[in-house]
């Protein structure tokens, strides 16, 4: 039997990702949690975030062990095989954008603003566009009613969120990517971190440890009932799991 993590994206919270969990409870158990900032005092490095992690995977100790980890999440996953106890079968990585030179330009210039002045920016933008792509925006609405406080806290923790792959390591960007464990990188056709990154993709198809999957779909496949993404974590998660076990 599977113990299947997800690590969520940017907007923080598993609930967003309900679908990528009923997936991986075919296989058996999901555990998983809103990353560290969630309520509180936004974190302001990628390395506090796996910090908070790694702290969680190590004090579980979770057997059998799988890493699902969507966008922002995948920033995190990517760095924490040297820092668990418990080697995982697998990390999948969901929609991993690669932070390139003009990423980290875009990054630098956001981070020179006010934070009072970027902040409503990168908050409404994101959340305006998790809307687009979501078909249920009425679920979405509740989830966001249900699981956020106040707007201003919600917009300050993306800022920070977002500003912190500023410090990703360059050594998780092409072929220095060093897999001591096996990593899944899954991504739709129509996405832009695909579609803005074919030689990135093209370099780690090649490397040891390391798949590449493409789907039909965007960036909304980690969101979407119904995503051919589903399927394909069905087909990794079959090929690692053992089958049934007796309980007796």
């Amino acid at each position: 039997m599977l113990n299947t993590v997800i690590i969520p994206g940017i907007g923080g919270h598993p609930a967003f990702h309900r679908s990528v969990a009923a997936t991986a409870e075919r296989f058996g158990k999901v555990h998983s949690w809103p990353h560290g900032d969630f309520c509180g005092e936004p974190f302001t490095s990628i390395e506090q975030h796996r910090q908070y992690w790694s702290d969680l995977l190590n004090r579980a100790r979770l057997p059998e062990l799988v890493i699902i980890a969507i966008s922002f999440g995948a920033h995190i996953a990517i760095g924490l095989p040297q820092r668990l106890e418990t080697e995982a079968l697998t990390i999948v990585l969901v929609s991993y954008w690669p932070i390139c030179k003009f990423e980290r330009s875009l990054l630098d210039a956001m981070s020179r603003l006010p934070e009072a002045f970027i902040a409503p920016i990168i908050g409404s933008s994101l959340m305006a566009w998790s809307g687009a792509v979501m078909k249920d925006r009425t679920q979405l609405r509740e989830l966001r009613s249900e699981l956020y406080d106040s707007r201003q806290k919600v917009q300050r923790r993306l800022r920070a969120r977002l500003l912190c792959l500023l410090d990703n390591e360059p050594a998780f960007n092409g072929s220095t990517i060093r897999a001591k464990q096996p990593l899944a990188f899954l991504y739709g056709n129509r996405e832009l971190a695909f579609c803005l990154h074919h030689s990135f993709v093209a370099e780690i198809r090649h490397l040891p440890n390391v798949t590449v999957s493409v789907v039909r779909g965007g960036h909304s496949i980690s969101i979407t009932p119904s995503s051919p993404l589903n399927s394909l974590l069905t087909s990794i998660l079959e090929g690692l799991d053992e089958g049934p076990r007796s309980t007796t």
